[in-house]
């Protein structure tokens, strides 16, 4: 999916998301493929949820809903997850549920580079 036009930040060449499935392994890989005009400031990777979110002591995966059905999601760069009640900004919802924002911010920037998601 060509995402190029949906952010309005200037150095921002092209910027393609692909899914990858594994059915034998039952796998889903999310890559974002980045290019810049010129290195980045900064760097954010966002997912929502309104499933409970556990941070791994390392940053570098996050546990979404509960141990027994959910789902372990991997970044496969260095980095760290991070995450948010997003308290506030759930108050109109109709169940009461409040949503989880999850942010992964790469070690590293540069003009090109490719972030990795397994699920």
């Amino acid at each position: 999916i060509d995402m190029t036009r949906a952010y309005a930040e200037k150095t921002l060449r092209s910027l393609v998301r692909v899914f990858l499935f594994d059915p034998t392994a039952n796998r889903l890989a999310v890559e974002d493929r980045y290019e810049f005009s010129a290195c980045p400031r900064r760097l954010e990777e966002a997912f929502i949820t309104f499933e409970a979110v556990t941070v791994d002591r390392t940053g570098r995966c996050v546990r979404i809903g509960p141990r027994s059905n959910g789902l372990v999601l991997r970044a496969g760069s260095a980095g760290r997850f991070r995450v948010k009640a997003l308290t506030e900004e759930s108050r109109e919802g109709r169940t009461g549920a409040v949503i989880q924002r999850i942010t992964f911010a790469p070690a590293r920037l540069a003009r090109q580079m490719t972030l990795r998601f397994e699920m």
